[in-house]
């Protein structure tokens, strides 16, 4: 979920994964959760840009746009990243995400 600047994320759930427990079915630990709040999902030039790295990202006002990665599930990180960075791009909900923008700048894109 986005907040209402469209750039800021709230927060992040999974309704349906086939994840091993303890392993990638650590994207469903409220921790995990927990550190993509207040990340930045795009870069300055509006382009989708979550990071999952390995280790540890720094807080978010220095490091806006990386995320923890889960200690085992390397593989399960780059598909949330893809995903994720895929459904606010172009092909996903990008468009709209545009429209709502140009919307609350009273028609001016920005």
């Amino acid at each position: 979920a986005l907040d209402a600047d469209l750039r800021t994320i709230r927060g992040i759930t999974f309704y349906q994964h086939g994840e091993t427990p303890g392993l990638g079915g650590e994207i469903d630990n409220p921790r995990w959760k927990a550190v993509w709040e207040n990340r930045l999902a795009f870069d300055e030039s509006g382009e989708p840009a979550i990071e999952v790295i390995r280790g540890r990202a720094g807080p978010a006002d220095r490091d806006p746009h990386r995320i923890d990665g889960i200690s085992g599930a390397t593989i399960t990180g780059r598909g949330v990243e893809r995903t994720v960075n895929f459904w606010l791009g172009e092909h996903g909900f990008g468009p709209y995400l545009a429209q709502l923008k140009e919307a609350a700048n009273g028609g001016a894109e920005g």
